[in-house]
């Protein structure tokens, strides 16, 4: 039950960074989370017993979505240390020769 709260909480951290594009994506997140929060802190604190329902897509939809979001992560960390070395080494920049002339 607080593993359900401490996942739910997770995907919703990770629902609030902003580095992301995809909404449909961030809402998605969102949507898991809240539900695993509000099923965690019902069996926590109203259910007394009885037979619980889990399934197995309640370890699995956390682990796709976490794997997810640290992949987009990565992928944007290299598209910007791409795009700082393309900056840093176009032609006309500071660090590269503007006309070719090994001489300057």
């Amino acid at each position: 039950m607080l593993l359900l709260v401490i996942t739910g909480g997770g995907l919703l951290l990770m629902a609030c960074d902003r580095r992301k594009h995809e909404l449909k994506q961030r809402v998605t997140r969102a949507a898991v989370g809240t539900a695993f929060v509000a099923y965690g802190l019902y069996l926590m604190l109203f259910y007394r017993g009885g037979m619980i329902f889990l399934t197995s897509l309640v370890f699995i939809i956390p682990i796709a979505l976490g794997v997810q979001f640290f992949r987009e992560r990565a992928d944007d960390k290299l598209r910007q240390e791409m795009e700082a070395l393309t900056r840093q080494y176009a032609p006309g920049s500071a660090s590269g020769q503007s006309d070719g002339n090994p001489t300057r």
